[in-house]
């Protein structure tokens, strides 16, 4: 997702990632769907780096594809 819509994952967003898609795949389920969880946590990223950088001036390009740690969060499924 993020090469299709040139964002960018720093290192530790990647770490975190990771953790937070190992955790999921451990507590899977039936219903767990791996391509739309991955989805969906890249869109909530996006907006979260869309309020994280609202208001901060000059904006970079760095600003606007960089998805931080603070951006990805793992909803309790």
């Amino acid at each position: 997702f993020c090469r299709k819509y040139h964002y960018r994952l720093p290192k530790p967003t990647r770490i975190k990632l990771l953790k937070s898609f190992d955790r999921l795949l451990k507590q899977k389920d039936e219903s767990f769907g791996n391509g739309r969880v991955a989805r969906n946590m890249f869109e909530d990223s996006i907006q979260r780096l869309s309020t994280r950088i609202v208001g901060v001036t000059p904006l970079t390009k760095e600003l606007l594809t960089n998805i931080e740690p603070e951006d990805v969060v793992l909803k309790d499924t």
